[in-house]
């Protein structure tokens, strides 16, 4: 069995179709492309990578405007954090000291997640209100990410457990 086919053997019916696969013989391992986000996959063993400093999944910005071209901007062990990582768009400040970071959810635009030195919080605009609510804050990008899918399809994700941490 080939190094690429094992990288992928345990999620390759995880792999959503709408991603395009992009590795090739020179990588270090397979890759696949979505909305100018590019996943690498690599061995589930930790001592079959080429590099062992690296986490099994590592996303890369993919757009070649951005000043993050092909920068890793989100590595994890879990595939799972993955497919939800991938729901979001990232959208970088370019001014640090007045702007935070931000995630935004592709399936509804209302929804974002702030992410600064102090804290992540979950938000929701409300358009017929002209108003943005406050969702919580939480000390994981994951566990904010889960409020915002649930707040997005409360009945979809509705055994996602979350607590506000602060």
């Amino acid at each position: 069995m080939g190094y690429f086919v094992e990288c992928v053997k345990d999620i390759k019916n995880q792999i959503p179709k709408e991603w395009k696969y992009t590795g090739y013989a020179n990588d270090m391992c397979p890759s696949y492309s979505f909305n100018n986000l590019k996943v690498f996959i690599d061995h589930l063993d930790p001592k079959k990578r080429e590099d062992q400093t690296l986490s099994r999944f590592s996303i890369t910005d993919d757009n070649e405007e951005s000043d993050n071209y092909q920068m890793i901007i989100f590595e994890t062990e879990k595939f799972e954090e993955v497919l939800k990582y991938m729901e979001f768009i990232f959208e970088k400040s370019d001014d640090p000291q007045m702007y935070d970071d931000q995630y935004t959810l592709r399936a509804d635009k209302n929804i974002s997640i702030q992410v600064s030195d102090e804290f992540i919080c979950v938000n929701k605009w409300v358009e017929e209100e002209e108003t943005m609510y406050h969702l919580g804050s939480f000390k994981t990008l994951m566990d904010a990410m889960d409020q915002a899918l649930v707040t997005h399809e409360p009945v979809l994700y509705k055994n996602l457990i979350f607590k506000e941490n602060k």
